[in-house]
């Protein structure tokens, strides 16, 4: 069993600093992204972790209302070192929410793989620690994959939008604005890539700031002293984000929402309420728009030259209204869109995310099956035995004619004549890659089909490779030799001849003898008669000599017609006997399958690309 492939539910988990949120979706129908709703009510779990013994482990609101907790943190989401303790604080609380959630749906827990968000703006060595931490969850049996937050709140953007992944034709920049980070992901020529910036501007720095404030404006015995119990600082950045986000929703009421909890806590909730009209809330807010600003502005200098089309606000904090105005200045002409319920968009996008995932992961399994079928084996088997047959005949033909210099540059591949150098490529183009190639086309419905099913693009081009290689390659082992017979001198035939080093020489002698005559000092008148003796016996001793050769050599052209008819039988003999190996038949059908498989896995990787 495959926990990916076979996985019928996929589980998003928002683990965010202020607020986390699980989300869910069956991976086959058509049925919604759901989003978990805790028995109090809480659907953005308030991220604050707590122990009331001797019940264990408190998440959410229930570790501020629970009385008599301890070890009480909120914000406790951070980049992971790898000197940290066994199981983070992020760890137990996303274990104790999970072990939740699943008690709730049985059915989901054993068929599921949980995908948890991590920020977009964390380097590679920060993600791979915090996966690493983050395995620990899946000792109950679900699978555990870590992804992009930013990434996947643009593929919930385009999901919710269209039903279909981001189009790269585009360009686009994400911009998720969380507690702990601010997340900028810009997706350009074809390719996202998120930016080295906003690491450490997210919202909870205002919660810090008015914090301090409080702790300065309220001191006082009590307050101080609650202020320095167990969870008392976690407590009051809970108070300060209150008061934050109060200022939208009627602040009193928010901030008294924490009230009824640990009654050490009290002092804090009453200090703070007295004092928070004074807290200078506008110069903070202030403080981090302009720094959220500038991020904008580098991130337009350094990496976004130009506006891009689509701006996607989303996290909790882009609930603040100034965000989308900041961006529509600094990126003037691009379309800001926000989802109406940002501090949703990542988990509902981690599902989606997952779901594209474990679809891309199903489709490989269905190609790999289609391109495995002892079916496919056998037909493309007998398809090749068949084209080598046809090769063989035809190679045996030519190696009968004068034409078997065809058959050198099949074997060899190249020649100084065009016709002969495209001979082996013609030749197995005919007899073999035509048909393999028709096979392959009717793979192209089936495959098709699949990409539809597992909602791939379906608009892919089978290119069959070159598949002479193999076939002259198997050849050349066997023939190289009978071939060469053909055109090497005397080594099939021996027969009784001068050797030529002999006919060289005594044509040379003859050579020899005419010219010291001619150039002799000779006396005409005298010797007369002596010399012309002298040139009719070298005369027709040259005359005899080269009577000599061309009997000698017109005897050799014989013979070497004889050896080249019997040469020639040897290499069609040769080149008939041949069968094509196991292996070289292996290595044919193994291109095809790849040559299949290629263009689809490219269709596969355009949509990992998207989700990345």
């Amino acid at each position: 069993m495959d926990a990916l492939t076979d996985a019928k539910y996929v589980v998003g988990l928002d683990l965010g600093d202020g607020e986390s949120t699980i989300a869910w979706q069956a991976i086959d129908g058509d049925a919604p992204i759901e989003v978990y709703q805790r028995p109090n009510g809480e659907v953005g779990v308030l991220s604050a972790l707590a122990t009331k013994p001797p019940v264990g482990r408190v998440v959410g609101v229930d570790a501020v209302a629970t009385p008599g907790v301890v070890h009480f943190s909120v914000n406790f989401k951070r980049r992971p070192n790898a000197k940290e303790v066994k199981s983070p604080p992020y760890v137990v609380f996303a274990r104790t929410l999970l072990n939740e959630f699943f008690a709730k749906h049985r059915d989901i827990q054993s068929q599921c793989v949980v995908y948890i968000g991590h920020p977009s703006g964390w380097s590679t060595h920060s993600v791979e620690l915090y996966r690493g931490y983050l395995d620990q969850l899946g000792d109950k049996g679900a699978l555990i994959q870590v992804v992009s937050e930013a990434h996947s709140a643009l593929v919930h953007a385009s999901d919710r939008q269209t039903g279909q992944l981001p189009q790269y034709d585009r360009t686009v920049l994400v911009v998720d604005i969380g507690s702990s980070t601010t997340d900028l992901t810009l997706v350009s020529a074809g390719e996202p890539r998120n930016l080295p910036l906003g690491a450490d501007l997210g919202c909870a720095a205002i919660d810090r700031a008015i914090a301090a404030q409080l702790a300065v404006l309220a001191a006082g015995p009590s307050f101080d002293q609650a202020l320095a119990s167990d969870g008392g600082e976690d407590f009051l950045r809970l108070v300060a984000r209150r008061i934050k986000e109060g200022s939208f929703l009627g602040w009193k009421a928010h901030v008294r929402s924490l009230a009824g909890g640990d009654q050490r806590w009290q002092p804090l909730i009453d200090g703070a309420l007295k004092v928070a009209r004074r807290v200078d809330q506008r110069a903070i807010v202030k403080q981090w728009a302009d720094q959220f600003r500038a991020m904008l502005h580098q991130a337009r200098l350094e990496y976004v030259h130009t506006p891009p089309d689509q701006i996607i606000l989303t996290g909790g904090g882009s609930r603040m209204r100034f965000t989308r105005d900041i961006c529509a200045e600094v990126f003037s002409g691009s379309r800001v869109d926000n989802d109406r319920e940002p501090q949703l968009s990542v988990a509902r996008g981690l599902v989606a995310n997952g779901r594209y995932r474990i679809r891309v992961a199903r489709f490989r399994d269905d190609i790999g099956a289609i391109l495995k079928r002892p079916e496919l084996d056998e037909v493309l088997n007998g398809e090749v035995v068949n084209a080598f047959q046809a090769i063989r005949s035809a190679m045996a033909e030519k190696a009968m004619t004068d034409e078997d210099v065809l058959v050198a540059a099949f074997l060899s591949g190249t020649s100084g004549d065009a016709s002969e150098a495209s001979y082996t490529r013609r030749l197995v183009g005919q007899l073999l890659e035509q048909r393999v190639h028709q096979i392959t086309r009717n793979l192209v419905p089936e495959c098709q089909r699949v990409c539809r099913q597992h909602g791939i693009p379906s608009d892919f081009e089978i290119t069959l490779p070159e598949l002479h290689d193999v076939v002259y390659s198997e050849l050349a082992r066997a023939l190289l030799a009978p071939l060469g017979a053909v055109g090497d001198h005397g080594r099939d035939i021996t027969i009784p001849s001068i050797p030529q080093t002999g006919v060289d020489a005594l044509g040379k002698t003859a050579s020899r003898v005419l010219t010291s005559r001619l150039s002799g000092n000779v006396e005409i008148g005298r010797f007369a008669r002596v010399t012309g003796n002298v040139d009719k016996a070298v005369l027709a001793g040259v005359v005899l000599a080269y009577a000599g050769m061309a009997t000698v050599k017109g005897a050799l052209w014989v013979h070497e017609k004889v050896r080249q008819s019997r040469a020639r039988r040897k290499l069609r003999d040769a080149i008939l006997a041949m069968e094509l190996t196991a292996g070289s038949r292996q290595a044919i059908i193994a291109r095809v399958r790849t040559a299949v498989a290629l263009p689809l896995e490219r269709k596969a990787q355009e949509v990992e690309r998207a989700l990345a």
